[in-house]
């Protein structure tokens, strides 16, 4: 019997966009296993989870201190490990943020992930662009490479861990999510201060930047659409696209 799973996570500021994906994916989902991190919510934030999913602490104790949440969003480094976490336990797994709506069932992504072992949607840019040059160095990433990789979203994230090449993204993925160097390197950031600003080292993007140079690095190409899922749809801040 496969052990599928879908794993995300969450601290109080995106509670209850938390609250419509675990009864979206339980509708929608049943026989995936939902596992939800908390990762700094409060008591009447876990109220609101659905009953059937199984809540785990994020171990901050055990992790680099730039994993804190409170701080820079923890350079999104606790991603990888909630992914590592479940890893363990599953035969196909999938990341789901918090903040993405799901329009239907996923038959599209999961025959995505049966066909290529993982699933990733494009997004904008190229690594060379927005990845921190310090962390490419430090990753062996060819310039090649850098120049040639288009980006694929960290937001919605499917792997078969059946294949051992894909368990071994996923084990890489964490284990670099441990280093702040390379994860998280001194003076990055996702946002420039200077708007328009095209430097990579403030444009960097921590969690999907280093997933993507292992992609890079690993000769996996495959890329899907976005068939039944919208990201960015959180609803604690309500953004002019929720109605």
């Amino acid at each position: 019997m496969i052990r599928k799973a879908i794993v995300t996570g969450a601290d109080t500021s995106h509670a209850l966009s938390l609250e419509r994906l675990c009864n979206q994916c339980t509708e929608l989902l049943p026989d995936y296993k939902l596992y939800v991190f908390d990762l700094g919510l409060t008591e009447d934030d876990l109220k609101l989870i659905n009953p059937s999913a199984t809540v785990i602490d994020y171990p901050y104790s055990s992790m680099p201190d730039f994993h804190n949440i409170k701080i820079k969003a923890g350079e999104y480094a606790w991603k990888p490990i909630c992914v590592k976490e479940i890893e363990k336990m599953s035969d196909f797994l999938f990341w789901i943020d918090a903040g993405c709506l799901l329009k239907n069932n996923l038959e599209k992504e999961i025959k995505h992930v049966e066909e290529h072992g993982f699933y990733t949607s494009s997004t904008r840019g190229t690594l060379e662009e927005y990845t921190d040059p310090r962390t490419l160095d430090l990753m062996y990433v060819t310039d090649d490479l850098r120049k040639s990789h288009t980006m694929r979203a960290c937001s919605f994230l499917g792997f078969d861990l059946t294949k051992v090449r894909i368990r071994k993204l996923v084990i890489d993925w964490s284990a670099l999510a441990m280093n702040k160097d390379i994860f998280a390197p001194v003076g990055s950031s996702k946002h420039p201060v200077v708007k328009g600003d095209t430097n990579p080292q403030f444009n960097h993007r921590q969690d999907q930047s280093v997933f993507n140079a292992l992609l890079a690095l690993g000769n996996l190409t495959a890329i899907g659409q976005r068939w039944g899922w919208v990201s960015q749809q959180d609803i604690d801040h309500r953004p002019r696209n929720i109605k």
